[in-house]
């Protein structure tokens, strides 16, 4: 459809002076692709960062579905894989629901759920 915005990338920081945590917000994610290239973008950064920790703010996410449960997946895994943890901050419950669904709940903590 031309009237939708475009969307929004994936937001890759590295960690804070003293904080050993990459930080990733993660919009809406529409394309298989981008999933994989945030995928690539998050182990090079925990490389270089020598970071053990990944949060993953969703807050920005406009609609939560099984693409999100999907790229949270896979940055798990990534993470895992680089020796690191990711832990979800701000995931509503429809999140938290479909990760149960998915039987990740024990793969993809997260924190601060907010009400609702």
């Amino acid at each position: 459809m031309a009237d939708d915005p475009a969307p929004r990338p994936p937001i890759i920081r590295a960690p804070a002076s003293g904080e050993g945590a990459v930080v990733v917000r993660l919009p809406s994610l529409h394309d298989p692709a981008t999933v994989a290239v945030l995928c690539q973008g998050l182990a090079m950064r925990l490389v270089t960062a020598g970071a053990d920790r990944v949060r993953c703010d969703v807050t920005a996410a406009d609609a939560v579905d099984l693409g999100t449960v999907d790229a949270l997946a896979r940055m798990a895994l990534t993470a895992k894989r680089s020796g690191a943890s990711l832990t979800v901050q701000g995931a509503a419950g429809d999140l938290v629901g479909l990760l149960g669904l998915a039987g990740l709940s024990a793969v993809v903590s997260c924190e601060d759920d907010p009400a609702g």
